[in-house]
């Protein structure tokens, strides 16, 4: 199936490390939020990590100082596996780099 990616990075420009994923799951393209899946423990591990219980993850993110993308902008996938992505196209990731204080 041909999948677009949908949702913006989040970031901002005092971001200073960006966390890359492939492409969002059906749950997450459904709920248009990344890790989106209630079973995901992404924002769970954060939240543990920075000692920060926030719900509003893309607040989160620019306060402390990440951003949050994925490395396709399209692609072929079966489902949500990762091992069945084909024919990738890839999000420019230098673009997002430029507009923020990542090395």
């Amino acid at each position: 199936m041909k999948v677009n990616h949908e949702l913006p990075p989040i970031y901002d420009k005092e971001s200073r490390s960006l966390i890359l994923g492939s492409i969002p799951s059906i749950m997450s393209r459904t709920s248009k939020k990344y890790y989106g899946n209630k079973y995901n423990r992404f924002w769970t591990v954060l939240e543990t990590i920075y000692d920060d219980d926030s719900v509003d993850w893309e607040n989160f993110i620019k306060k402390h100082h990440l951003a949050l993308w994925d490395v396709i902008s399209s692609c072929d996938i079966d489902s949500s596996k990762d091992s069945s992505i084909k024919n990738v196209v890839p999000n420019d990731i230098s673009s997002l780099l430029k507009k923020t204080k990542i090395n």
